[in-house]
């Protein structure tokens, strides 16, 4: 199954995200195409991208997709929501990890072509990325991806979807580590039961 999501600027590039059907370890692969939208099931030429194997005895890769969405701050919470209905964003021994960057402007002109009529100027819009990670297969990425589309307030979500690795720790390793919170004075950062 193909995972496709991204935002092409005037039909010029969209990249999409493979998982091959046949790979047995499930790697991931990046595929560039010209054309401004992507179809389930859509041949496309591939260029591959390797993630690279890291192997260590303090903690544990994994491969699987970052997803990156741009969403007006008002609306990420609710996107955040959906998002946790279909997956609990699971990392190590922590659930709910989500990633919410200070806002920046995302800018758009609407070509006409969709539900909005076409703007002569480029409009500027505060918006906020949320990204997090997903282990899962491809039917449960793409219920995810279902879920920010139905949520999004945009009719043209932007929305990346990219191949990636996390790391997670090996339990057990860091009691006497000094820079590890339980072992220095409590920032305001802890979560009070934490401390």
């Amino acid at each position: 199954m193909r995972l496709a999501a991204g935002l092409a600027c005037e039909g010029k590039f969209l990249a999409t995200a493979n998982r091959a059907e046949s790979s047995v370890d499930g790697e991931l692969k990046i595929s560039a195409t010209s054309t401004t939208r992507a179809t389930i099931g859509m041949k496309q030429p591939e260029m591959p991208m390797t993630l690279p194997k890291l192997d260590s005895d303090r903690f544990v890769a994994e491969k699987g997709l970052r997803i990156i969405v741009q969403v007006p701050d008002s609306c990420a919470q609710r996107i955040v929501d959906a998002v946790l209905v279909e997956d609990a964003l699971k990392y190590g021994d922590y659930d709910c990890v989500a990633f919410r960057t200070a806002s920046g402007v995302q800018q758009f002109r609407s070509l006409g072509s969709g539900r909005n009529p076409a703007t002569e100027r480029v409009v500027d819009v505060p918006c906020v990325e949320l990204s997090f990670f997903l282990s899962g297969d491809e039917t449960g990425a793409a219920r995810v991806l279902k879920a920010i589309y139905s949520s999004h307030p945009y009719e043209e979500p932007v929305v990346f979807v990219e191949p990636s690795a996390r790391t997670l720790h090996v339990r057990g390793m860091d009691e006497d580590n000094p820079n590890r919170f339980w072992n220095g004075d409590v920032e305001d950062w802890v979560p009070r039961e934490n401390r």
